[in-house]
């Protein structure tokens, strides 16, 4: 996976255990396979945007704490693959 991917995972995982929830309690939540959570977290499955949205809601959370922190300098370095 890439930047991308991987501070996503653990921006999500900051934010489950913030919100004290196991991944299989937030992905039944979230109306997600019980596995998906925890692919997500260690960045093997990329997420759709409105997957995003779904989990912000769940967490409680705004989409800037899901989203890794944009650096315009260093987009391109981010989007490649590892």
């Amino acid at each position: 996976m890439n930047e991308i991917a991987e501070k996503f995972a653990r921006n999500l995982i900051n934010q489950r255990t913030k919100s004290a929830l196991s991944q299989h309690k937030l992905s039944e939540l979230c109306g997600f396979d019980k596995n998906y959570i925890g692919m997500l977290e260690r960045a093997e499955r990329r997420v759709t945007l409105e997957k995003v949205y779904i989990l912000a809601a769940r967490l409680e959370c705004s989409l800037s704490d899901l989203l890794p922190e944009e650096n315009s300098a260093h987009i391109e370095d981010m989007v490649k693959l590892k």
